[in-house]
């Protein structure tokens, strides 16, 4: 509870006098907003001083031995106590501003307020949107607060902002009471509740718009303030690409403010945007900036050919079986004598046992040679168009290794197969998928040879889809990934991964990463 002593007369004299320079000084300005703050504990406290106050005035007033000219200057118009009042109140909801308890406080009142006057806009629709209780809020943004001066301290980010979480209705009432919970506060505090798995690590899951993991893990959605600080990130989805998903790790990085269950549209958007104003007012005025830091962030772009190259081709020469084969020797791919035919000598390796005809066909499909599986150009795959976008995670762990994580974004797009798919002319769906290797020397030499095959079309093909049967879909080539950071078959620890995946691509013939 915040107390104002009451005003003696002389601080009053000069509040009135301040008020009246500023009635002046105003008369010409357009009429003020009326004010925000409203909290009927605090101005029920501030009516004490102001009655007071103008009881002593009058007092003054009546008193022929205390008149002074001052006096007559000051007593022009008790009616100006309006104006002292929002002087005091400029005073008071300054002093608020230096606590934890009072910015709390005026933010959760501005965002209730700002509730009641967007509901205003849409009835139909506000009527599924509802705020977190004042008093809870208010907590949750304390507890915030005080997680964001640990943050300070550690150099960390202590910017705030709006994302989303996604959770089910038989959860909101803990929700509202205890706040959005990692599997271990849950445990610790002994709530039970449903367990939608961790790939990403223990936390709370929140993600940048409200659209992504929508009806995922829940029907019901929690518009949040979010301190992340320093925190595990990933790429959502392939539906939205702005969904990133961002999970924080204690339960004071993470305030829910409103809870609807419509798809979001304009209106949950606007309340976005002035949610995020408002953050920004209380809040982002004086945080504390993420350290900067040289990033190796990027993204690579690969266009699928419409037809392969000859270059191939251009390494076979055409030579007269007698000149350089043994009368019973058989061609290597159709396994006929060569006889007195013309034989393809493959240029690099030298291998001749093969009818010119066959080596031809062959190199069409492939463009290493049958016998030694030497290249003879750069290797050429089949994936269709797309980016690969790499992001550092530093806080972000693969099973096994230490802090700092690669994360590899695929993203194809949709398009029609060309001659060299399976069904040319046939129409295939875009998609999107995410690995993970862990930031060292061994990672980041992998990443060199990944980088080179998805260049080389090498990542991806068009085919049948193993998991769900699907023909006419984009899968995997022959280089496994990692699409976990932790856990299962498809995530780390996998002592062997390392030597299977290069040993893969040394098939495919991408050089060694000393020489990329």
């Amino acid at each position: 509870m915040f107390v104002y002593q009451v005003t003696p007369v002389s601080r009053f004299k000069k509040l009135l006098r301040r008020a009246v320079f500023k009635r002046k000084e105003k008369a010409q300005a357009p009429a003020a907003q009326p004010h925000a703050f409203s909290d009927p504990t605090l101005q029920a406290t501030l009516q004490q001083p102001i009655d007071a106050a103008a009881a002593n005035a009058a007092a003054a007033a009546n008193d022929d031995t205390a008149a002074t000219g001052d006096d007559v200057d000051v007593l022009v118009d008790l009616a100006q106590a309006d104006e002292v009042r929002l002087i005091i109140n400029e005073q008071l909801e300054s002093q608020m501003m230096d606590t934890k308890q009072g910015k709390a406080v005026k933010f959760v009142q501005a965002v209730l307020d700002l509730h009641e006057s967007l509901k205003a806009t849409d009835p139909i629709a506000a009527s599924e949107i509802h705020a977190v209780a004042k008093d809870e809020m208010v907590w949750f943004v304390e507890r915030m607060l005080l997680k964001r001066d640990e943050f300070q301290a550690a150099g960390m980010s202590t910017a705030l902002d709006c994302g989303y979480h996604w959770t089910r209705a038989e959860n909101l009432e803990k929700i509202q009471t205890d706040g959005l919970l990692s599997k271990k506060e849950r445990t610790e505090r002994k709530i039970e509740s449903h367990y939608n798995g961790s790939q990403y690590g223990d936390g709370i899951y929140t993600c940048d718009d409200g659209l992504s993991y929508r009806n995922t893990y829940g029907p019901v959605c929690l518009l949040v303030a979010r301190l992340k600080g320093a925190t595990d990130t990933v790429v959502s989805n392939a539906t939205y690409a702005a969904g990133r998903l961002v999970v924080l790790r204690t339960c004071e990085q993470c305030v829910p403010i409103l809870q609807f269950t419509l798809e979001p549209n304009a209106l949950i958007h606007k309340y976005h945007d002035d949610i995020q104003a408002l953050i920004d007012q209380f809040f982002n005025v004086d945080c504390v900036a993420a350290p900067v830091a040289v990033s190796r962030n990027k993204t690579l772009y690969y266009t699928a050919p419409d037809v392969f190259d000859a270059g191939a081709l251009a390494k076979i020469t055409s030579i007269s079986a007698k000149k350089i084969c043994a009368t019973d020797d058989c061609c290597v791919i159709c396994h006929e004598l060569l006889e007195s035919q013309q034989v393809g000598q493959l240029q690099g390796c030298g291998h001749c046992q093969f009818h010119y005809e066959c080596i031809v066909e062959a190199v069409g499909h492939s463009s290493r040679c049958p016998l030694c599986s030497k290249n003879l150009v750069e290797p050429q795959g089949t994936m269709p168009t797309g980016e690969m976008r790499i992001t550092i995670q530093s806080t972000l762990t693969c099973g096994g290794y230490a802090l700092g994580t690669i994360q590899i974004d695929y993203i194809l797009e949709s398009g029609v197969q060309k001659v060299y798919h399976a069904s040319p002319g046939v129409a295939f769906e875009g998609t999107r998928r995410t690995a993970f290797l862990p930031d060292n020397i061994e990672g980041q030499l992998l990443l060199k040879r990944l980088e080179y095959a998805f260049l080389h079309g090498l990542t991806f093909t068009v085919g049948t889809s193993l998991t769900t049967g699907k023909t006419n879909s984009i899968v995997w080539a022959s280089i496994h990934h990692k699409t976990a950071p932790l856990g299962g078959s498809f995530g780390f620890p996998d002592p062997n991964y390392f030597w299977n995946c290069n040993e893969e691509l040394d098939h495919l013939g991408v050089p060694s990463a000393l020489y990329l």
